[in-house]
């Protein structure tokens, strides 16, 4: 019987496992496609789709690529939010991540550095301007913000907490999201569910997710993930409340990768 282990409101330690890359490669399969239908309201928005798209060994380390890819038809009203992370294993930590986002007339790129030798933040728009990770507008001036060691941007933080699934854990704190202001992210084992989704019926762990600097999983936006028990435990479902009502993302199509391809050479 799986006990709910209670962290909103205490402390409890990060327990990454510094070396723990079995349970790493089970989440980082090269070709993993969960693709998403999005549903705000009664409404059927567009979809989402959470790729593991290459590995390349770079150095004698490997290097993931993840792809996240929103595309919502308002008619309109284009919204397309793409964002590209370059990981690395032991621990899971992040050395790139980029973000373009087209909301109507709207268009705004940038580049995030995480693998700086001094660990401080770098953020670049795509044109070369720098810019305030915590608001990359161009016409801000950045500020220096300080990395915590091995960390994670908006997409690596996901698949480590699958990784932590993939270990046993159902309840946990990772203190590595990269805007440290923003830590840590808390992930409270609600129950064990049974849930139907297009992709098909899943026996699932239910979590409370709360990641201060993503809007989906501020604590004001009472967030659940759906995540499958049995490997490689893909997210089913997340359901999150918006100002202007509840969005849902449920599993539509899931492609399990291939854990054991080699890299490219």
């Amino acid at each position: 019987m799986l006990a709910a282990a209670p962290l909103f409101g205490q402390a409890v330690a990060d327990t990454t496992a510094a070396g723990d890359t079995v349970a790493a490669g089970e989440t980082l399969a090269v070709g993993e496609t969960m693709e998403f239908g999005v549903q705000f309201g009664p409404l059927q928005l567009g979809s989402n789709q959470l790729t593991v798209a290459d590995r390349e060994t770079v150095d004698g380390e490997d290097i993931y690529r993840l792809e996240v890819d929103f595309g919502a038809p308002i008619p309109f009203f284009r919204i397309h939010d793409r964002q590209t992370s370059w990981v690395m294993l032991a621990p899971l930590r992040s050395l790139r991540f980029d973000r373009f986002i087209h909301e109507g007339r709207k268009r705004t790129s940038w580049r995030v550095h995480l693998d700086e030798p001094e660990r401080r933040l770098r953020v670049e728009h795509l044109d070369g301007q720098i810019a305030d990770p915590t608001n990359p507008d161009a016409s801000d001036p950045p500020r220096e913000v300080m990395l915590p060691e091995a960390p994670l941007d908006d997409v690596a933080i996901l698949y480590e907490m699958r990784r932590r699934i993939a270990s046993g854990e159902t309840s946990f704190r990772i203190d590595r999201y990269y805007l440290a202001e923003d830590s840590p992210a808390m992930f409270e084992f609600e129950r064990r569910d049974r849930t139907r989704v297009p992709a098909g019926r899943f026996d699932v762990y239910i979590l409370r997710a709360v990641i201060p600097g993503m809007s989906m999983f501020k604590p004001e936006s009472d967030a659940r993930i759906h995540v499958a028990v049995d490997a490689p435990h893909p997210i089913v479902m997340v359901t999150t409340e918006t100002q202007h009502g509840r969005l849902t993302l449920y599993l539509r199509e899931f492609h399990p990768g291939d854990a054991s391809a080699d890299p490219p050479s």
